[in-house]
């Protein structure tokens, strides 16, 4: 297979933009079809979809403290981590395709997510998985 993108740049920015996009309009569905907390199998026992608003890290964790900590420490410490994950991303070798994938879905999720935060002061959540004993609460799209 030829890779189609010369420029890690621009296959960044081509995959960042699209799965962005896709993060917000998805987002935006399921807030404007779904009361806050409302769920809809999608497989039984396995895959639900729930609107949930998360104010903390994964599984909720900070969501409790105090805003006055909690909003700032959510938006500096992502934008510190997208810095870090772009320097790796740049180190990334020039045909490690697969790598360059992975880290350019990572940058847009949490570029999706901090767009989040920064307009609602929350993440949107709405993937539910049950693996075994409901082990994933809520993750987010991206």
């Amino acid at each position: 297979m030829k890779w189609v993108f010369k420029n890690r740049y621009l296959f960044l920015t081509v995959v960042g933009t699209w799965v962005v996009l896709l993060d917000r309009v998805t987002k935006k569905l399921i807030t404007d079809r779904f009361a806050l907390g409302e769920s809809q199998v999608v497989i039984p026992h396995f895959f639900d979809l729930t609107y949930v608003q998360n104010k903390g890290a994964a599984f909720g964790f900070l969501a409790h403290t105090d805003p006055a900590f909690r909003d700032p420490f959510f938006i500096i410490v992502p934008c510190l981590a997208l810095v870090g994950v772009f320097y790796i991303f740049l180190k990334i070798p020039e045909r490690a395709y697969l790598v360059m994938t992975a880290m350019s879905l990572i940058i847009s999720g949490a570029i999706g997510n901090l767009l989040d935060r920064l307009e609602l002061g929350y993440v949107v959540d709405f993937f539910v998985l049950s693996l075994v004993f409901r082990l994933l609460p809520c993750i987010q799209c991206c």
